[in-house]
């Protein structure tokens, strides 16, 4: 009975270690468990935890960019705004820059025209009276032909003081006359052709308002009949030469002269036909230059 006892308490004892070893295995298999769930919940959350970081840095990315782009906006926007006002500025600086030029032009041209008005006014006054035969024009015509380009200085420079006295006598006599004899008689003798062919070949430098001005007293005042007869001398070439002068009061009296000597004829041509001048005109290249004149505004009183 003992033995049985004692057998049953070793069972018991046997199986109570048994089962205190089996809860231990378990015991490290939950442990075991417990650290893979643990390791897996760890990446899980690191998993997780990454793709929030990723995620959070994608949005801080998203706004920095944002705001870089705001910044380049802004940037431009105020840097816009700085070359507009800048812009503007250099505008409204160039257009009072150019007004001031263009008030300096004026001025300076209104006091040169004083200037030429004073010293042909002077002229006019001290050879009011004189009378000029058909003669004198023809000895008028011959000193303007003269050579400018054979001779000492001293004969070139007499030769060319000759000239701007004959110039100042045919200014004395014709201006603020009507007088269609005299232009008549001037023209017949050649002083017109003379006076043309200087325009045309003389380097522009040495052609004065005074040589100029006697030739644009037989445009102005003149009659119709003046006006064909210095259209039958072929005027255009040389005067449209002269548009390229230095001297704008030159430039100025050659648009003048031009519109003179046509005026008479447009005057008597019917409105639907063509000026009787434009072809010649044409021809030497003048309506162009006419038109590219007008465009360049050299002068307002032009």
């Amino acid at each position: 009975m003992k033995k049985k006892k004692k057998k049953i308490t070793e069972d018991f004892e046997m199986r109570a270690v048994k089962a205190e070893m089996q809860l231990k295995e378990l015991e490290q298999k939950l442990k075991q468990i417990e650290q893979e769930n643990e390791r897996k919940e760890a990446d899980e959350i690191k998993k997780i935890t990454e793709q929030a970081l990723e995620k959070t840095k994608e949005k801080e990315l998203e706004k920095q960019k944002e705001k870089e782009a705001e910044q380049t906006n802004s940037t431009t926007s105020t840097s816009s705004d700085t070359e507009n006002k800048q812009d503007q500025k250099d505008s409204t600086s160039e257009k009072t820059n150019i007004e001031q030029q263009l008030q300096q032009s004026e001025d300076r041209y209104k006091a040169k025209e004083k200037e030429e008005d004073d010293t042909l006014g002077f002229i006019s006054a001290k050879k009011a009276n004189e009378k000029i035969s058909k003669e004198d024009w023809v000895q008028m015509k011959d000193d303007l032909e003269l050579d400018e380009d054979e001779g000492t200085e001293e004969q070139i420079s007499a030769v060319r003081q000759k000239k701007i006295l004959v110039c100042q006598r045919i200014i004395a006599y014709f201006i603020g006359k009507q007088d269609v004899e005299g232009r008549k008689l001037s023209i017949e003798a050649g002083v017109i052709d003379a006076l043309l062919n200087l325009f045309l070949n003389s380097p522009l430098e040495q052609i004065t308002i005074i040589h100029f001005w006697a030739f644009y007293t037989h445009t102005h005042p003149a009659t119709y009949e003046i006006q064909q007869l210095l259209f039958d001398h072929s005027p255009y070439a040389s005067l449209l030469r002269l548009l390229d002068h230095p001297n704008v009061f030159v430039v100025n009296r050659a648009v003048n002269a031009i519109f003179n000597i046509q005026v008479g004829a447009g005057n008597i041509t019917p409105e639907d036909k063509p000026h009787p001048h434009f072809m010649i005109l044409s021809a030497c290249g003048g309506i162009k230059k006419l038109y590219a004149l007008f465009w360049k505004d050299v002068s307002k009183f032009s």
